[in-house]
């Protein structure tokens, strides 16, 4: 049975100018930075549509099963600027230590509020 890491994807209304997003990642699987870049691609488009911005973005990571290291830094990159760490990694070995840092440019513009929900 395949799983969809993006589940459900939203958009509410604010104002008459503004609306929030709302994103459900359910794991980071090899497929969840494909599934989240659609979903928050679709959301600016909606937003548009009905000539809104989307200025907030509610992430909800309830229930995540976790994942693959490599795909929740390409989720992460979806957010944070180019060049800003985002996890480091720390073995037995002191010489071990891997510091990832993004790699890309965010896809929602600097300044939206986003909350995320965990458990």
């Amino acid at each position: 049975v395949l799983v969809n890491a993006v589940p459900f994807a939203g958009l509410t209304s604010l104002s008459e100018s503004s609306s929030a997003g709302y994103v459900k990642l359910a794991q980071f699987s090899a497929t969840a930075p494909a599934e989240m870049r659609s979903a928050l691609v679709e959301l600016q488009v909606q937003a548009a549509r009905q000539g809104k911005s989307m200025d907030a973005l509610v992430l909800d990571l309830r229930g995540n099963a976790g994942g693959l290291l490599t795909s929740a830094l390409q989720v992460t990159e979806q957010f944070v600027p180019h060049g800003m760490p985002i996890v480091s990694t720390q073995g037995r070995d002191p010489d071990s230590r891997v510091t990832y840092v993004s790699g890309a440019s965010p896809l929602i513009p600097f300044g939206t509020r986003v909350a995320v929900l965990i458990d």
